[in-house]
């Protein structure tokens, strides 16, 4: 009889193999096996396979990818040029144009940090962020000339350049901003002297992005190369990106890697159309004129197309090209997704995601690039369960984990009933805050879990949905009252075009829920009438108890409405007078 085990253990003794794969392991080189991710790669190879194809569309400018990498050559060339190293951070305050995608596209070439700050903040925003990132250079629009002239005397920036001016501008105390062309064309169309496989880590810090969150205190979020290259991947996977597609730039790219769209689209050779200020009558004319694929905004930008289609029948537009749709940044109402679907013909879905994580985590789509239902059982399902479906937060892209948990740890049940708070780990998931260690220890434990600090459900297709910011979550007479369920049944009512629920102070229930209403245009309610519509509809208490109605609502730049300055705003006038 053969003795398997004897035979083996024989083998074994001649040649040790785990030893071996240990040692590959820990003597893995560049170029064997091994090759750094870097999303410089992804412009490499659309220069390569479609170098005459339209990479870029801005306004009257039309760039070739040949073209888009030769500008982005140069602009590499001239920062190293002008003493710029690995690690500088190049900081941006310009709004979706066709430069600050250059600068996506060319800060990987040499290892300088991107960052792209925010347009809608303040002088003491943007003095806060420079001076914690210590910025070396900034890129700004001419538009923004005045408050870089308040800021000039309290950073520590080097050297300045102006986009949109064909002149040198003067800033004070005897400094000028170099015009952006002039400054490229200091640099040479060849590629830079930076062997960017070799001398940059995937693991190096790539772009910085300042977030608020819920607190108002500005983080720093530290994307790696690895992360961006992997979100990437991970989007085109699961948002089946193709090389035809032409993507409308209305999510800011000053926002969260402006959704990933300038790494995979490039990596996919498609068109950006770019969009500096999001008009609804301006999206329409784009998306007919360029035929965009797709498009990516939050609720309230989709809630102004359908109102503005809506008021000019007169006016037709051809959308045809359209795949579908995303909104992200807020939950979208089945009575939005239904509107949506009737004024563009096409299907929207909700996506989901956080600065922290690069930043998609989730989609709701219901069927494949094909249009074949993802799961079986969604044809036996109508059209309104459907879109409630696609109204979700949806399920996790390919390469992301998910767990919802209750306080003691243990993962909710399918019935999407239980809540839980959100958890996510993935290659995509932040390196960290910038210089705030500690706090990123707080929301990261030691087996790369990030608690997001959203609440959730999860049904029983493995679809997820919001139900609430852990931080929004409504106290009343000991009742949890999740917001964002209120706020669904109040974007039902006909007469309301957006809305934001909060808690208000109050000496009996500790908080009541308060309602604060825009209406659509031309049309009335009154409190009496949206307190009954949710009284129909919801447990009483969960019903607002008074109702303000404004004009507008505040929001960040990708239309996301700020609580906390509602929150704030009541506490400082409860009576709302």
């Amino acid at each position: 009889m053969i003795d398997a085990a004897k035979r083996y253990n024989e083998a074994c003794g001649q040649f040790d193999a785990r030893s071996y794969c240990q040692k590959l392991r820990d003597t893995r080189e560049f170029g064997h096996a091994f090759i750094p991710m870097n999303h410089a790669k992804f412009l490499a190879r659309s220069v390569r396979l479609y170098p005459n194809k339209e990479a870029v569309v801005d306004e009257n400018l039309r760039y070739t990818y040949k073209e888009l990498d030769q500008r982005t050559n140069r602009f590499a060339n001239a920062l190293l040029n002008a003493g710029m190293e690995k690690y500088d951070r190049i900081a941006y305050l310009e709004g979706n144009t066709h430069e600050l995608l250059e600068g996506y596209l060319t800060c990987p070439k040499i290892g300088t940090i991107l960052l792209p700050m925010n347009i809608r903040l303040g002088p003491d925003d943007f003095e806060y962020m420079l001076n914690d990132a210590i910025a070396r250079v900034l890129i700004f629009d001419k538009e923004f000339l005045p408050v870089v002239r308040k800021l000039i005397e309290r950073v520590p920036v080097e050297k300045y350049i102006v986009t949109h001016s064909d002149e040198p501008v003067e800033i004070g105390g005897g400094v000028e901003a170099t015009p952006y062309e002039v400054f490229l064309n200091k640099g040479s169309s060849t590629p830079p002297p930076v062997d960017y496989l070799r001398d940059i880590d995937e693991a190096d810090i790539s772009e910085l992005f300042y977030t608020s969150g819920t607190t108002g205190v500005l983080k720093g979020v530290m994307y790696t190369y690895r992360e961006i290259y992997l979100h990437a991947l991970e989007v085109i996977a699961s948002w089946h990106i193709q090389e035809s597609d032409r993507i409308l730039h209305t999510v800011p790219l000053f926002h969260t890697n402006g959704w990933g769209t300038p790494q995979f689209l490039t990596a996919m050779g498609g068109t950006h159309i770019m969009f500096r200020r999001f008009e609804p009558k301006r999206w329409l004319e784009l998306v007919e004129k360029e035929r965009v694929t797709k498009s990516f905004m939050a609720p309230t930008m989709w809630g102004m197309v359908v109102d503005y289609v809506r008021a000019h029948l007169e006016e037709k537009h051809d959308l045809s090209s359209l795949d579908w749709g995303i909104a992200g940044g807020a939950a979208m109402s089945v009575g939005l997704c239904k509107d949506i679907e009737e004024v563009t013909g096409t299907e929207a879905i909700t996506s989901y995601g956080a600065t922290e994580t690069c930043p998609v985590v989730s989609q709701a789509h219901v069927k494949d690039a094909k249009g074949r239902y993802i799961l079986p059982e969604f044809d036996r399902l109508s059209e309104e369960e459907l879109r409630l479906l696609r109204c979700r937060t949806g399920y996790p892209m390919v390469g992301v984990e998910v767990k919802i948990v209750d306080k003691d740890g243990t993962p909710v049940k399918s019935d999407a009933t239980q809540v839980g708070t959100l958890y996510v780990r993935a290659n995509t998931v932040m390196r960290g805050y910038w210089r705030k260690p500690d706090k990123t220890e707080e929301l990261v434990d030691d087996n790369g879990w990030f608690n997001i600090e959203d609440m959730c459900t999860l049904d029983q297709y493995g679809y997820m949905l919001l139900v609430d910011r852990a931080k929004d979550i409504i106290i009343s007479g000991g009742e949890n009252i999740a917001s964002v369920e209120v706020e669904r049944c109040i974007r039902e009512h006909p007469a309301v075009s957006e809305c934001v629920v909060v808690g208000k102070l109050d000496k009996k229930w500790g908080e009541i829920v308060h309602a604060v209403i825009v209406l659509k245009q031309g049309a009335t309610a009154t409190e009496k009438e949206i307190i009954g519509h949710c009284r129909d509809r919801l447990a009483h208490f969960k019903c607002p108890k008074s109702v303000d109605f404004v004009k507008e609502l505040p929001k960040t730049a990708t239309g996301k409405i700020l609580k906390r300055t509602i929150r704030d705003e009541l506490k400082r006038n409860p009576k709302g007078e």
